[in-house]
C-alpha cells in the first residue's frame, strides 16, 4: 500500500484493489480547518476518494461529541446540520462521545500567582474510542490499510501497534496541522492542504436518505 495522492493504483498494475477503513478525529479535523471558513461543510467521503484514487475505502467511521451551545447557542445547530450531511454518504458512520463544559480556576500566565475563573471545555473519549475500532477492525482484517485523520498524538500507539504482528495493518496517517506534526509512528503521511478542502465541499443543499434535505449553515458560506 502506498501513501495516496494521484498515485498508480494497484487496479492499474492488474491487481485486486487495496481496501480501507477511514477513522475521522471529528474535532481535530474541524480545528484544522477551521483557518478557512468557507470551507467547513467538508464531503469528507468525496476528498478521501480522490487522494487515494486507486483504493476503494469501504468504511469511514467518523468520531465527535455533541458540542454545548454555552457561550454560542447556535453551535450545537450547525454541528447537527453537518452531522447530518456526513451521514447522505452511506460509508459514513458516526461514533459519539462526550462533550463537558465546567466552571473552574485556573493560574495565569502572567502575573503567575493570578487564578481567573473560566468556562473550560474538552471532548472527552473520541481518541479512546478511534483506538479501540482502529484494533478491533484490524484484527478481523476487515481493511487491507487504515487511513487515520488527526493529529493526535495519544494515537501513536494503537497505529504502532496495528501495524505490527499479528495485525500487520499499514497506517497512513491525514496530518490536520501543517504547522505542527506529532509523531505518529505511521507507514505513510499526508498532509492537510487547503485544495483538499476547498475542492471537496458539500453542495449547499444536502439530499439525505430519508428524503430531507439538509442545508449549509450561513456563516459557512
Amino acid at each position: 500500500m502506498s501513501p495516496g495522492r494521484g498515485r498508480v493504483s494497484v487496479g492499474e498494475r492488474g491487481r485486486t484493489l487495496a481496501t480501507a477503513y477511514a477513522y475521522i478525529d471529528g474535532f481535530n479535523l474541524y480545528y484544522g480547518i477551521k483557518k478557512w471558513p468557507a470551507y467547513k461543510w467538508l464531503n469528507i467521503a468525496a476528498m478521501l476518494d480522490t487522494l487515494f484514487p486507486g483504493d476503494q475505502i469501504t468504511k469511514i467511521r467518523y468520531f465527535t461529541a455533541n458540542v454545548k451551545g454555552r457561550g454560542n447557542p447556535d453551535s450545537p445547530v450547525r454541528q447537527n446540520s453537518y452531522l447530518r450531511a456526513l451521514t447522505s454518504e452511506s460509508r459514513v458512520e458516526i461514533l459519539r462521545s462526550r462533550f463537558l463544559v465546567t466552571d473552574t480556576w485556573m493560574r495565569e500566565y502572567d502575573p503567575p500567582n493570578k487564578m481567573v475563573h473560566v468556562i473550560k471545555t474538552e471532548e472527552k473519549g473520541s481518541d479512546v474510542n478511534l483506538a479501540t475500532y482502529l484494533m478491533l477492525d484490524a484484527f478481523r482484517k476487515d481493511g487491507d490499510f487504515a487511513i487515520v485523520v488527526s493529529n493526535d498524538s495519544d494515537l501513536r500507539e494503537p497505529i504502532r501497534l496495528v501495524q505490527q504482528p499479528p495485525f500487520g495493518v499499514p497506517v497512513t496517517v491525514f496530518n490536520t496541522f501543517r504547522r505542527h506534526k506529532a509523531d505518529m509512528a505511521a507507514t505513510h503521511h499526508l498532509e492537510l492542504h487547503v485544495a483538499d478542502v476547498r475542492d471537496h465541499q458539500f453542495p449547499d443543499q444536502v439530499g439525505l436518505p430519508n428524503g430531507k434535505v439538509v442545508t449549509r449553515p450561513a456563516p459557512w458560506r
